[in-house]
C-alpha cells in the first residue's frame, strides 16, 4: 500500500512538470502562429500610394499646350479622343507675379461647368474648372482655355504653367491618369515699356491745330489790312 502511494506521487510529481512543458510549448505555438497569421495579412496589405490591378490606368488622358502672341500667353486643356470619362476637376497652377488673369472659358462639352479664376493655394495662385457630364465622352475637344496678359517681369523670362488632374471619373468609376501633373514652359517676347504708337495720330492732331492757328492768323491780318 505504501509502496502505491509513493509510485502515484512519483509519477504525480513526473508528469506535472512534463504536462506544464507540453502546455508552455502549445502556449508558444499558439503565439508563434499569431504572429505569423499577422505578418501574412500586414504583408498582403497594398502600401500607400499603390494601384490596385482593378483599377483604371489611363495614359495621356489630358494634353495641354502653352503659347504667348505678344503679351498674350494662352493655355488650352484638351481631352484625348475616346477617353470614356464624364466628370473630372482640374487645376491650373501659374505664377501672379509674372501673368495675370484675363478670361478662362470651359470648352463647353458637358451639361454643367463651373469656372473659377483668382484662388489661391500653397500660396500659388490657380484657375480652378470641374465639369459634370451625362454620359461617358467618346470624341476629343477642348476642355479649358485660360488667357493672360504678361507682366513686365515677364518679359523673357521663363515662366512654368502646371496642370493638376485632381479627379476624373468615367460614370462612378474614378480614373487613376499618368501623368497627372503637367508643366509647360515658355518665354514671353515683348517690347519693354508702355507700347509705342506706330501711327500718325498724334501728328495728325498737331497738324490740324497748327493749320487751324494759321487761318485764324491769316483772317486776322485781312481784317486789319480791310480796316
Amino acid at each position: 500500500m505504501w509502496e502505491d502511494k509513493n509510485s502515484r506521487r512519483m509519477h504525480f510529481c513526473i508528469s506535472m512538470p512534463f504536462q506544464l512543458l507540453l502546455l508552455t510549448l502549445f502556449c508558444l505555438m499558439q503565439t508563434g502562429l499569431s504572429v505569423t497569421a499577422s505578418q501574412n495579412s500586414a504583408s498582403q496589405r497594398p502600401a500607400a500610394g499603390t494601384s490596385h490591378a482593378s483599377d483604371s490606368v489611363r495614359q495621356g488622358l489630358v494634353f495641354t499646350r502653352l503659347s504667348s502672341q505678344g503679351r498674350t500667353v494662352t493655355l488650352t486643356v484638351n481631352i484625348t479622343k475616346d477617353s470614356q470619362v464624364s466628370s473630372g476637376r482640374i487645376k491650373i497652377h501659374y505664377p501672379s507675379e509674372f501673368l495675370r488673369v484675363t478670361d478662362a472659358q470651359g470648352g463647353k462639352l458637358w451639361s454643367m461647368e463651373d469656372v473659377n479664376t483668382g484662388l489661391s493655394e500653397s500660396g500659388q495662385s490657380l484657375v480652378s474648372y470641374a465639369w459634370v457630364g451625362k454620359d461617358k465622352y467618346t470624341g476629343e475637344g477642348n476642355l479649358l482655355t485660360v488667357t493672360w496678359e504678361a507682366l513686365e517681369a515677364a518679359n523673357r523670362r521663363e515662366i512654368a504653367v502646371e496642370t493638376e488632374i485632381s479627379e476624373i471619373y468615367s460614370l462612378e468609376d474614378r480614373l487613376t491618369v499618368n501623368p497627372d501633373w503637367i508643366i509647360d514652359r515658355l518665354r514671353p517676347d515683348f517690347p519693354s515699356g508702355n507700347p509705342v504708337r506706330t501711327g500718325d495720330e498724334s501728328n495728325a492732331a498737331g497738324l490740324a491745330l497748327l493749320c487751324l492757328g494759321t487761318v485764324l492768323v491769316m483772317a486776322r491780318l485781312i481784317r486789319v489790312k480791310a480796316g
